[in-house]
């Protein structure tokens, strides 16, 4: 036999609260590479020279680059001559090209600026790294 039906409409489910998305987790690259920085500003005692305005890639050697007996950006940043003109580009030549400045100076604590700014993609960034210097 099949159930009587019900005498009234079955009330609607109360929508439960959605709970809110939390952010992407830092990829595990990144956070070593914040956590290699903090480690060399707090053994190295480094402070980031002002962030320059004028239009460029720039980059800061926290640790200076002693293999290659350079100094041009030991304490301030150094404009690099290469022109590059884009976010990535400025980045790849500090941190990744054959030829840039953390494999030319045998290191891996490059800091790189962009001018004009956009927006903070790389754990050695500038604005990440220099806050209020």
């Amino acid at each position: 036999p099949t159930p009587a039906p019900t005498p009234a409409p079955t009330p609607a489910p109360t929508p439960a609260p959605t709970p809110a998305p939390t952010p992407a987790p830092t990829p595990a690259p990144i956070l070593a590479a914040q956590h290699h920085l903090k480690v060399a500003q707090h053994h190295h005692k480094f402070k980031c020279p002002r962030l320059p305005t004028a239009k460029g890639c720039y980059v800061f050697m926290p640790t200076r680059c002693h293999k290659q007996g350079w100094h041009g950006a030991d304490h301030k940043w150094h404009r690099d001559s290469w022109q590059r003109t884009t976010y990535d580009g400025c980045m790849r030549r500090a941190k990744k090209d054959a030829d840039g400045y953390d494999a030319w100076c045998g290191k891996s604590d490059a800091v790189f600026y962009f001018v004009p700014l956009t927006p903070d993609t790389h754990a050695f960034d500038g604005r990440a790294v220099c806050k209020g210097a």
